[in-house]
């Protein structure tokens, strides 16, 4: 009479329970890390330009201080008046939970960021730069197209400086002469930059002027004798003519 009685009941429990259920523990998952500080502004930098995050909320008030508001607008306006939109954020590559560098993609570009961001409550970002920009579709091709549509005479030449010597990489009309210009000081900072080099001079060397400058805003009323100092790049190498 047992017998029977533990065999309906094992049976019953059979029924009731599903097909696909058993009795074994289910083995244990990880659950995700949680994102850090870097990741979670990284993935906000679209909203950010596009207006949806404000200003103040994003960034610290150390950057505030430092950036103000309509400087920052100012700046992405002109990002977006040559590359377009901001569409994605391409990739997120953290150096520290805090630091790392953003590939934001614009409709006509990706720019490489550099972003940090603070302890403080909030987490708001204290450092956002822009080292450059990556022009989708171009092309030198393109650009010699462009340049030969303007009015006038044009002529351009794109070259690898290298200590082998100059090699040309694109041009137009290159051996077409054209007035100097601002061109000149490309060749006026390869000088300098060699004399730094060889230690006849440093970057902080403050420059006397000797004469009044009828071509430049900055020097046009400076009195004569004054001494004004002038800072070079702070990386790169030289350029070479």
């Amino acid at each position: 009479m047992i017998s029977v009685f533990n065999r309906l009941a094992v049976a019953m429990l059979a029924a009731a329970l599903p097909a696909s259920t058993t009795l074994a523990q289910s083995p244990e998952t990880t659950a995700p890390a949680p994102a850090t500080a870097f990741d979670r502004r990284a993935a906000q930098l679209v909203d950010l330009l596009a207006g949806r995050i404000a200003f103040a909320d994003y960034f610290d008030p150390s950057f505030q201080k430092a950036v103000p508001e309509a400087q920052f607008k100012t700046f992405i306006a002109g990002l977006i008046a040559q590359y377009g939109k901001p569409v994605a954020i391409d990739s997120a590559t953290p150096t520290s939970g805090r630091s790392g560098t953003v590939l934001l993609r614009f409709e006509r570009g990706v720019a490489t960021v550099l972003l940090d961001v603070g302890v403080a409550a909030g987490e708001r970002v204290t450092g956002l730069r822009v080292t450059g920009v990556t022009v989708a579709n171009d092309s030198f091709d393109k650009v010699a197209a462009e340049i030969a549509a303007l009015p006038g005479q044009t002529g351009f030449l794109v070259a690898e400086l290298g200590d082998a010597g100059v090699r040309p990489l694109a041009s137009a009309n290159p051996d077409r002469q054209f007035a100097v210009g601002s061109t000149i000081k490309l060749y006026i900072l390869d000088e300098l930059a060699a004399q730094v080099a060889t230690g006849k001079r440093k970057w902080s060397d403050v420059v006397p002027l000797s004469h009044f400058s009828f071509s430049s805003a900055g020097t046009a009323n400076c009195r004569s004798g004054f001494a004004e100092a002038r800072r070079g790049p702070r990386t790169g190498p030289p350029i070479r003519p």
